[in-house]
């Protein structure tokens, strides 16, 4: 604790993790999206993304979750815990919180009346 309030600050190190992350998550949905029109063409791209977006959360989940004890098991993953969700929201809940507008867009397709702004 300190007497004065000082924002987390970004270095370089984080800015590499931050890239990092949203590159993986960009390369996991192109994968997803792209076994999704070869594997089950029949599905709509809302329901792909709905799909992808979720087990892309739950594995974002999955791997933060495993940090902690992965660096008490070895050093080399202790840049791993520093940067884990440091004053910004973890990239699971960002990616879980975007699974929700395709849902809200099939809805609306169907037929269901949907306010996209208010029912969030």
């Amino acid at each position: 604790m300190s007497v004065a309030y000082r924002a987390v600050l970004w270095n370089r190190q984080k800015k590499i993790y931050d890239s990092l992350i949203l590159a993986g998550i960009a390369l996991y949905l192109v994968v997803f999206l792209g076994l999704g029109f070869v594997l089950l063409p029949g599905a709509s791209l809302e329901t792909r993304l709905i799909r992808g977006l979720g087990t892309c959360a739950l594995l974002l989940l999955h791997v933060v979750l495993s940090i902690g004890p992965l660096a008490r098991l070895d050093s080399r993953f202790l840049p791993l815990l520093y940067n884990r969700c440091r004053g910004t929201p973890p990239p699971g809940s960002l990616v879980s919180r975007c699974r929700s507008w395709p849902s809200k867009c099939q809805r609306r397709c169907q037929g269901h009346k949907v306010n996209v702004r208010f029912s969030l």
